[in-house]
């Protein structure tokens, strides 16, 4: 085969540890190719690493993430990228098992967004994506051949079950769309430049600082090592010489037990490995060997060059020679660590240089690539610096997470409040140009502990505000202030119900906590400090209903409560404010509450309404609940004028709670809701999950296949993750379907048995097999009691009419032609919805934890013959009645099961597709508008609306309300017809087909 010579490579990933070391190489080995680096600085990203490259005039470096569709679009076309070498991807194990979601959100979805971009844009001539061994799983401890690149996926942790998915993914925009892919699966990678999170850096590090080498279980696992620069060489030789679909291993066959890594580093350090080296607890499911087959890529001319003592000597006098190349390494260096998964890495240090300002650096050309939040010619320091006190807060932590959201540079205080000193070094150190104080005594768990803890509440709410607004005042610094309004009680000037407020210049008269006193007696003082801008918080409302602090989820924790209307404050929309107000140095006394009040039993009525209908509660008088607390409540109305003058766009509090609290958490029944599936989880005690739900319309999945990925693939991570979580499942049945196994050939006459290897072909199939990897995962690093099926095409009564039986039996009883993709010639096996649902019972009674059973039947058609079986049945002409239309971008030709091992349990089919086809026609002539209107459906290649709040409309028993969690905008009464209907010109135009999808 002739090589390949790309021009334009997009390399995602490459400040991180392996993509660096292949970027480096590219740009020093061909200065012809144009390389553009895509990274979003993550934590175990760092821009020395491409310090090699980056005064090349043919290098470009782009600060983004592959999530973001609009910037990989705009990159592929701007630097008409022909060539992508995908290394972007979240690798630590251990984080896998800390926030799993993350690496479904990067592995996968941003696999999905590159492979979709790829599609859309039609100029890629090689896809090239990076795959790791994991996802082989756990190979034999005896074997002496190593997986190869045909053998069977069988991934035993999150992280390997994401990498698997995303190669599902791969697999099937190869096939559907003719996409050029290539994929590695690659042993461990060591040498320069590596994170230490992982074995080999750690231990480096952990030794130059004479400290023990911490080992995962009995250190009897065994790995193969590669060095970097020999890896780089293998993508260089992939990149030139692989061939279009395959897959090749990057492996090595010298192995080493992970205790063995550790005692050559002992060795190295001249430290003795019997006193040095300390075994702690092992991760959920640790592998004992991983063991690759690499012949293949050999014959491309590859192999490894670096010897495993020359390679550990290399690396550890590079880390000897760069021990700060990664700043605080200190939580990576714990036995397990958690790191924080997030953007902004190590960007400081492009050049060498401490005081570079990374802010909005793009790129190292004066080319930019893509505009920052700023002009994109616009590389000075970013205005703004937060020093940010109550780290361990609520609030303290939400402004964190708005600062990484619109890019402002923080940081937390180290200091204490009281104590002036190290204040002023917080302030010297870090440069900031406001300071916010959300750090506070409220009492734990409420404000009765102040009252018996007086001195402790004084010295952090009196003392060390007055001294932080000092050393504001002296460094010439606005502080922003979050105080509180609970220093007010209704009174005849401000009557309950009356809608007349308290001002901000209006004297606090509110004295029955110690906690309020202190509050007022500070805000006081603050009232001598021109430096300082004091916002009134009452009653703290977020989104996050978990949250203890958060007033709505104490009060439906409440036995009891009391029914007064109060002020209060919806963070998700305020606190976005208090950062603008620091922006346009607002200063000052502050009412900080939406405007209006809200009482308890309106909260608690949306609660009901939103999030558990069976939720129900009691109300007490004040003298019933002054009985059970130590001191008074505040209950009051603040007058929000003043704030919402500044900010007009501010809500009302009612319209704010629904809009940034109820909506975001209504439970719409879906399994992407965590809350929900928590909640009933817990309070349905349930042991068993039968998990059907997923988006399963192949035509769909071309149209819009994120909503598979989400539906698919997340929605099943949401329910593995909950029954980790609450720990009381017996049993969880995955449904999958036949299509994994990808096509049958035509000439098989034994069908695909449960070992088979999964080769999707669509993005239906891929999500189907990404969520298999996924509950394989949970069930061997959870020990999880998962079963899986696979079924062949079933056909029966209430099926909605997309698929081809009832939609060819609906266009029939109008005496309309039936379309077929095609010459119709593709074969499937039907089963009649009874038989499948007998199938179930009996795996759900009788099927082995662990084991994966195919629903099948030997009886096979081809589509062409079930429409000719239509037409007699309606007594229709098969000449005139069918139409042969385009086909869609990849249809199997056949799918074939052995379903033998299921009929060992006892099932077999009982309906001959005879009985099964009268049936389901004389079922939709009964109800031809059990479906209502499904023109959309009946089109050649549909494109369904894919949303939720399908047909709730006809759960006429309104006894049965409870039992239908969801209400729709109407009532379920209500059946009228539609006041509209448009006609629209233009529907394959843009604006046209999004208004229609509107």
């Amino acid at each position: 085969m002739a090589a390949y010579t790309p021009k334009n490579i997009l390399i995602t990933g490459a400040a991180g540890f392996i993509a660096s070391h292949v970027a480096n190489r590219l740009v020093r080995n061909y200065p012809h190719y144009k390389i553009v680096v895509l990274d979003k600085l993550d934590y175990c990203s760092n821009l020395k690493n491409l310090l090699p490259s980056k005064s090349s005039p043919n290098f470009k470096f782009v600060k983004g993430d592959i999530g973001s569709a609009d910037l990989v679009n705009y990159l592929l076309i701007t630097e008409s990228i022909d060539t992508i070498m995908h290394f972007a991807a979240q690798t630590h194990v251990d984080n896998s098992f800390g926030n799993s979601f993350e690496f479904t959100k990067n592995n996968i979805y941003g696999t999905h967004v590159l492979l979709e971009a790829c599609k859309v844009t039609g100029q890629i001539t090689r896809f090239i994506h990076v795959s790791t061994d994991e996802v082989y799983g756990e190979t034999d401890e005896d074997a002496v051949v190593g997986n190869h690149e045909a053998s069977q996926l069988l991934p035993t942790n999150p992280y390997s079950a994401t990498k698997a998915g995303a190669e599902m993914l791969v697999m099937a925009y190869g096939r559907s769309y003719g996409l050029p892919v290539i994929t590695t699966r690659g042993n461990n990678v060591y040498g320069p430049n590596q994170f230490p999170e992982k074995l080999i850096p750690k231990f480096i590090l952990l030794a130059m600082q004479g400290k023990i080498l911490p080992i995962h279980g009995d250190g009897s696992n065994v790995r193969s090592y590669l060095y970097c620069e020999d890896v780089a060489e293998a993508f260089e030789v992939i990149l030139h010489k692989g061939e279009v679909g395959h897959v090749y291993n990057v492996g090595t066959k010298k192995e080493r037990r992970v205790i063995d890594v550790a005692k050559d580093i002992c060795r190295l350090f001249s430290m003795d490995p019997e006193t040095n080296i300390k075994f702690v607890e092992n991760r959920p499911f640790n592998d004992q060997r991983y063991f690759l087959d690499d012949q293949k890529l050999k014959v491309l001319g590859w192999s490894e060059r670096t010897t495993w003592e020359e390679g550990l000597t290399k690396t550890m006098e590079w880390y000897i020679k760069n021990p700060d190349w990664w700043g605080d390494v200190t939580g990576a260096l714990l036995p397990h660590p958690r790191m924080l998964m997030m953007a902004g890495g190590m960007e400081r240090h492009f050049d060498g240089s401490e005081d570079e300002e990374p802010a909005s650096y793009i790129s190292t050309n004066t080319r930019m690539v893509v505009p920052s939040p700023k002009t994109a010619g616009n590389q000075q320091k970013h205005p703004f610096k937060f020093l940010i006190y109550g780290r361990t807060g609520w609030i303290g932590g939400l402004l964190g997470k708005l600062c990484e959201k619109q890019g402002i540079p923080y940081e937390y205080g180290k200091g204490r409040l009281e104590d002036r000193s190290s204040l002023i070094a917080d302030i010297q150190s870090v440069k900031p140009t406001h300071v916010f104080n959300a750090a506070g005594v409220t009492g734990r768990p409420n404000v009765d502990w102040c009252e018996s803890h007086k001195t402790e509440t004084i010295r952090t709410n009196v003392a060390g505000t007055l001294t932080l607004a000092d050393v504001c005042r002296e460094n010439g610094l606005l502080m922003i202030n979050y105080a509180t309004g609970c220093i007010f009680e209704y009174d005849a000037a401000h009557p309950e119900g009356s809608g007349i407020g308290f001002k901000e210049e209006d004297k606090p008269n509110f004295t029955g906590s110690f906690y309020s006193k202190t509050k007022a007696m500070v805000e006081e003082l603050l009232k001598e400090y021109d430096t300082v801008c004091t916002l009134r918080v009452r009653m703290p409302i977020s989104s996050d209903l978990n949250n203890p602090r958060n007033f709505i989820t104490k009060i439906s924790r409440y036995n009891k409560v009391v029914n007064i209307p109060n002020s209060m404050t919806i963070l998700d929309e305020l606190l976005p404010i208090s950062i603008e107000m620091a922006k346009r140095n607002l200063r000052g006394i502050w009412n900080f509450t939406n405007p209006g009040v809200v009482s308890h039993n309106e909260i608690l009525e949306m609660y009901r309404d939103y999030i558990d209908p069976n939720f129900k509660w009691n109300n007490f008088t004040l003298e019933e609940q002054a009985k059970v607390i130590v001191a008074p409540r505040s209950n009051n109305e603040m007058d929000a004028s003043k704030l919402k003058k500044e900010f007009p766009e501010m809500l009302p509090i009612k319209e704010s709670l629904i809009k940034y609290v109820f909506e975001p958490n209504k439970k719409t029944g879906d399994i992407g809701s965590a809350d929900l599936v928590n909640y009933l989880l817990v309070t349905e005690s349930i042991d068993t999950i039968m998990h059907f739900a997923a988006q399963t319309h192949v035509d769909n999945s071309f149209d819009n296949s994120f909503e598979f990925t989400k539906n698919n693939i997340y929605g099943t991570h949401v329910l593995l993750e909950a029954c980790k979580v609450t720990g009381q499942i017996t049993r969880f049945i995955h449904v999958s379907t036949d299509e994994v196994y990808g096509e049958t050939d035509e000439d098989a006459v034994v069908g695909n048995h449960e070992a088979s290897q999964l080769l999707p072909t669509n993005p239906y199939s891929a999500t189907k097999a990404g969520a298999e990897m996924l509950v394989m995962a949970y069930g061997r690093s959870y020990g999880l009691p998962v079963i899986t099926t696979r079924g062949n095409n079933v056909y029966g009564p209430n099926q909605f009419p997309e698929k081809l039986i009832p939609k060819f039996i609906l266009l029939a009883m109008q005496g309309k032609t039936l379309p077929i993709h095609g010459d119709g010639s593709n074969v499937r096996s039907y089963l009649y919805c009874e038989d499948v649902a007998e199938a179930f019972e009996v795996i759900l009674h009788k099927g082995e934890v662990g084991h994966i059973y195919n629903i099948g039947t030997k009886k096979e058609r081809r589509v062409i013959d079930v429409a000719k079986d239509m037409c007699r049945l309606f007594s229709m002409d098969p000449e005139t009645s069918i139409k042969f239309v385009e086909n869609r971008p990849f249809n199997d030709q056949r799918y074939f099961l052995d379903d033998q091992k299921l009929k060992v349990l006892g099932w077999s089919e009982r309906t001959t597709w005879e009985e099964g086809l009268k049936k389901t026609m004389e079922l939709y002539i009964k109800n031809p508008d059990w479906w209502g209107d499904v023109t959309g459906a009946l089109l050649p290649h549909p494109r369904m609306l894919m949303m939720a709040g399908g047909m709730k409309r006809y759960f006429e028993d309104e006894k049965h309300a409870s039992y239908v969690v969801v209400r729709s905008s109407k009532t379920a009464g209500s059946q009228q017809k539609h006041p509209f209907k448009f006609l629209i010109y233009g529907g394959r135009g843009w604006i046209g087909g999004v208004r229609s999808r509107v």
